[in-house]
């Protein structure tokens, strides 16, 4: 009878004894699980620099970030890609014209434009924008009808070499399109898109 009841004791100290492990399993496997998500590294701000209003600015990155800079060749005497930011008028109304270049012309690139909307007098580069992230080259009239949107001050007049294409030096011959803006009361308003172009 003693040997039975110390059987029946051992084989209650085995049963429970696994339960109890079973039960500390489940409670473990209940803890919900802790993710660590690590930091994404912070994207690098684009700086135009002081010398530009703040609705210009915006026009500038939102164009730069759907047509940005693109290298062309390894080679350091590539031709680099820059940016026009220039103003006009057309039949007395004042515009703006933004576009990427594969380099720099003499003069505004008014092909792009059809005969109804063509500058009056071709704009004239004033510089190319100091201490700012991308290549902004500003062209005005002799009237500079955009000085209320730009500082000339900020302005370098000699703009590079790097910019200019030579011959033999590789360049992209592609021009995104040219967006082009009505200036009415200090405000941008869309007037159109023109179609992309390549140049030889």
């Amino acid at each position: 009878m003693r040997y039975r009841i110390l059987t029946i004791a051992f084989l209650s100290l085995i049963v429970f004894g696994c339960k109890s492990k079973d039960e500390e399993k489940g409670k473990v496997a209940d803890h919900p699980k802790i993710i660590v998500e690590q930091e994404k590294p912070p994207q690098k701000t684009i700086a135009l620099g002081d010398g530009l209003e703040a609705k210009l600015q915006a026009l500038i990155l939102e164009y730069a970030k759907e047509y940005p800079i693109k290298k062309i060749s390894d080679n350091e005497k590539a031709v680099h890609q820059s940016y026009y930011v220039s103003f006009f008028t057309v039949n007395g109304e004042s515009m703006l014209a933004i576009c990427r270049q594969s380099f720099v012309f003499e003069l505004f690139p008014d092909f792009a434009f059809s005969n109804e909307n063509m500058p009056n007098k071709k704009p004239t580069p004033k510089g190319i924008l100091k201490g700012s992230d991308l290549p902004v080259i500003i062209f005005d009239t002799d009237e500079n009808i955009g000085s209320p949107f730009y500082d000339v001050a900020h302005l370098n007049s000699e703009i590079p070499n790097k910019y200019y294409a030579e011959e033999e030096v590789s360049h992209d011959n592609s021009i995104p399109p040219i967006f082009t803006y009505k200036i009415d009361d200090s405000e941008f308003q869309l007037a159109g898109r023109s179609k992309s172009q390549r140049i030889d």
